[in-house]
């Protein structure tokens, strides 16, 4: 046989091994974990998760995650569970206990433990936990006991509480022997803290300086307590008692038999040396030393003997604060004959030490091998690096004054460290603005969760650092930035939007009476002008809560929700109403404004939908559920959006393509189309200007067509009018003089005036299409040739617009040619069409608020009067 064979037969499949060695596997894992990836693996392995799995740790677990593993498991069989709503799982307790009711899924369970309880919901989830018969061990955080009613957990025996300090709701936990209690917050409360008698364990931090006094109270109820744990973590307290300590545990703790405390102190200017000494010395009696044999150490430092802390040895404590420059004088009550072994003994728990000041020589009995968590305070010396060979996690604050080589020999030495917290700025400094290759590169190398703990902002994590293959700087701008990307363009088309919409306000009031259109009639203008107000400043708190919900690294708030809302529905809905009323009334014809609204309008509304789908895709992920308030904002947002996205489509397929003349849309364009052209035959064609008759109103004689003035500009008229004899005289090319006869018929008069006549120079000229006329104007100027520096009234030279009728088969003439050489007036009822209804204008037929006559402008020269 082979040597490769022979080997192939030794190897051992891992579905081949015993059941006891697989469960003892299991063991070692987290219940999810197990179930997540052996349940599939054959129906062996199912039976074995099912019988043997029954602890479930959801503690940074997916939502899709914890789903999957409900469905694959049955949750009657668990006996401990873990839920969290830390910032990764925000929710998961809220979504676990509404979806999966405890008291129908999971009642049987014997050990809880529940990671930061949301106040809001507390009162919901104890009131589930009232059946729990089986329950042995509870563990809840971020709790406050105000709000919680009293329960009855009969079986509970060991309770992990981070609580405020009202405990009356526990008194009822007649078996409970093991209490571990942080109080982090203050709150009213109508008595002192209250403790089941039964208590044999009792473990407490706090954090507040009259908490002690509190404290004593309570222990002097629990005569069954055989370990008392006192941590005080407030470093202005003021020094401890050890005679109230021993008059205590004499009277009231008879059972007692190990006393752990920490206590630092912090006495302003006032302590002295006999405060310490008599302070060590109530420690010191033999009720401490030889009854109990209990020994404490007063860690001081020498330039500032007002502080320092007093503890129990052995260390009882996972973390460390060095708030000395040296420890070398410390004072202790421990005799002398115990060896350097036991001294070291007495510090094995640390993990955490936390640096408040610059201790340059390490403690002797720190354990090296221990210490895994590192929060600096101030700087570190070098001294330290050897004590930091399995250093996980280092938390740099604000306070530190560690430099970039002492930061670099730190990373040199520290060679299991993956975990960093520190401030954006300070994380610049010690890498010389991400340029120090050696630093930024250790940092690649090793640093799988960055977290940037900046002032006034949630902590922002970088995560999977290591092994990227990428700069610690491309890593840090690109992860914030692809948090900040979407918000950033939304701030910017914010911006960009709200000088549009001025900018749309100011360009059509400024908008004159000239060919066809004109300017937005004055209820218009001012429905802009008001919604314009409306959206700068709705604009602004959208800024100014994106600004803030940005450098806070936090999704979108409640007000953020309401300000986009309004944004959406106060700005962009009726802003852009109003521009499709305008676009709707102009024919293709229209401004870049209007054009650059509606893009704006498209990518806005774009971004927020894509933000919308992506904010949904989240949800089935995580475990946070929105509020009502919430949902309803979501869902106006949502349908502002689509209103935005329909309205901004309107307009820019509106503004892109003609209208004809009965308001229908071209939907392929000529080969040749211009705005311009496509107008000049809409509305221009056989349309003439037209001088109105001194003695009849609705008669009108021709003087050009607007095509002829449009082409060539300008054109020059000269009329004559001779009163005395009922003559005038019209000339461009040639003059044609005639008389009036009658009210209705005129001929043409050819012989000499015999009487003076008053000869008139009109000139024409054509305003091109500009932001003022956006398809042009005319313009025209009259001068009196016997003075010119008299005025012309314009009353005595009414123009006007009108359209030729189709009936109209004739050369165009100043006046109509009947017959017998005879003439008459253009009649405006017989000859014409409207030019009101001609010049009704785009998809919607509007009125025209242009002048259906040419301007007067004193700038025309005229001097032709021959």
């Amino acid at each position: 046989m082979s040597e490769k064979k022979r080997f192939k037969r030794e190897l051992t499949v891992f579905e081949n091994l015993p059941n006891e060695i697989i469960i003892d596997v299991f063991d070692y894992l987290n219940g999810v974990d197990t179930v997540y990836g052996f349940d599939r693996l054959n129906y062996r392995f199912q039976c074995l998760l099912n019988d043997f799995v029954k602890n479930f740790d959801f503690q940074s677990v997916s939502k899709a995650k914890l789903e999957a593993v409900i469905a694959l498991h049955d949750m009657h069989r668990w006996r401990s569970l873990c839920l969290s709503n830390e910032s990764n799982t925000c929710g998961q307790i809220q979504f676990f206990c509404e979806s999966y009711p405890l008291v129908e899924h999971v009642s049987q369970l014997q050990s809880l433990t529940i990671i930061d309880m949301s106040k809001n919901y507390q009162e919901r989830f104890f009131r589930q936990m009232r059946s729990f018969d089986n329950l042995v061990s509870l563990s809840v955080g971020n709790i406050c006991g105000v709000l919680v009613q009293s329960i009855r957990l009969p079986s509970l025996k060991q309770l992990n509480l981070t609580s405020c300090g009202h405990t009356q709701w526990i008194t009822n936990f007649h078996s409970l022997e093991k209490f571990r209690y942080k109080i982090i917050s203050k709150c009213h409360r109508t008595m002192g803290l209250i403790f089941p008698t039964t208590l044999v364990h009792l473990k407490v931090t706090y954090n507040t300086v009259d908490e002690e006094n509190i404290l004593l109270r309570a222990l002097s109820q629990l005569s069954q307590l055989r370990l008392l744990s006192v941590c005080n973590t407030n470093q202005l307290s003021r020094l401890p008692d050890g005679v109230v300590w021993e008059k205590l545990i004499v009277s009231s703790l008879p059972l007692l038999h190990t006393f752990q405390f920490y206590f630092p102190y912090e006495q302003g200017g006032y302590l002295v040396n006999g405060d310490l000494n008599q302070t060590i010395a109530s420690f010191s009696t033999p009720f401490y030393l030889v009854e109990k044999r209990w020994f404490i150490q007063c860690d001081r430092d020498l330039s500032h003997q007002c502080r320092g802390a007093i503890y129990s040895l052995p260390f009882a404590f996972s973390t460390f604060y060095i708030n000395s420059l040296t420890l070398d004088t410390s004072i202790s009550t421990l005799p002398l004959d115990n060896g350097t072994k036991t001294r070291n003994h007495f510090y094995s728990k640390i993990n955490t030490l936390v640096l408040n000041e610059n201790c340059e020589v390490p403690y002797n009995g720190l354990m090296p091998s221990n210490i895994v968590h590192l929060t600096l305070n101030s700087t570190l010396s070098s001294n330290w690096f050897y004590f930091l060979p399995v250093l996980r996690d280092l938390h740099v604050t604000h306070n530190s004054s560690m430099t970039k080589t002492e930061f670099g020999r730190l990373l040199e030495y520290a060679l299991n460290l993956r975990s960093l917290t520190i401030a954006s700025n300070k994380l610049k400094e010690l890498t010389d603005n991400y340029t120090d290759e050696a630093i930024c590169n250790r940092l690649s190398d090793q640093i799988i969760s960055l977290t940037l703990d900046d002032p006034n902002s949630n902590l922002y994590t970088v995560s999977y650092m290591a092994k990227s293959n990428l700069p610690l700087s491309n890593i840090f701008n690109m992860e914030q930035q692809q948090q900040r990307t979407g918000c950033q363009w939304l701030h910017r088309l914010i911006n960009i939007d709200i000088c549009v919409d001025w900018w749309f306000f100011v360009y059509n009031g400024t908008i004159k009476r000239g060919l066809v259109f004109g300017p937005p009639r004055q209820n218009t203008l001012w429905a802009i002008r008001i919604f314009c107000i409306i959206a700068t400043c709705t604009s602004i708190l959208e800024i100014i809560q994106i600004i803030r919900d940005t450098c806070q690294n936090r999704p979108t708030s409640l007000f953020g929700q309401i300000t986009n809302g309004l944004t959406l529905w106060f700005e962009d809905v009726p802003l852009l109403t109003l521009n499709l009323l305008i676009v709707i009334c102009r024919d293709g014809e229209v401004t870049y404004i209007s054009l650059t609204k509606a893009i704006i309008g498209i990518i806005a509304s774009l971004i927020r939908f894509f933000s919308v789908l992506l904010n949904k895709w989240l949800i089935r992920h995580d475990y946070q559920r929105k509020d009502n308030l919430s949902k309803f904002f979501n869902t106006i947002s949502t349908i502002g959006v689509v209103f935005v996205f329909i309205l901004s489509t309107a307009i820019h397929i509106i503004a892109s393509l003609p209208i004809d003349s009965f308001g229908h849309v071209y939907l392929e364009k000529p080969s040749d189309f211009t705005q311009f052209k496509f107008a000049h035959q809409k509305y221009f064609h056989n349309v003439g200007v037209f001088l109105r008759s001194p003695k009849f109103y609705e008669k009108y004689i021709y003087l050009t067509d607007m095509d002829k003035i449009i082409e060539k500009s300008p054109q020059i008229f000269l009329y004559t009018i001779n009163h005395q004899e009922d003559v005038f005289c019209v000339k461009r090319t040639n003059r044609t003089c005639f008389q009036q006869l009658n009210d209705s018929d005129v001929q043409i008069f050819d012989r000499q005036l015999k009487t003076k006549s008053i000869d008139y120079s009109i000139a024409f000229q054509f305003q091109q299409p500009d932001s003022y006329y956006i398809l042009g104007d005319i313009h025209y100027n009259v001068i009196r040739c016997d003075d010119k520096t008299r005025d012309v009234y314009s009353d005595k030279f009414e123009l006007h617009y009108f359209r030729f009728k189709d009936n109209i088969n004739q050369t165009k003439t100043p006046l109509v040619n009947s017959q017998d050489q005879t003439y008459r007036y253009y009649d405006i009822h017989h000859d014409f069409e409207s030019i009101e209804y001609l010049w009704r204008t785009g998809l919607s037929r509007c009125s025209s608020t242009s002048s259906y006559s040419p301007h007067r402008s004193q700038q025309i020269t005229v001097n032709d009067c021959t």
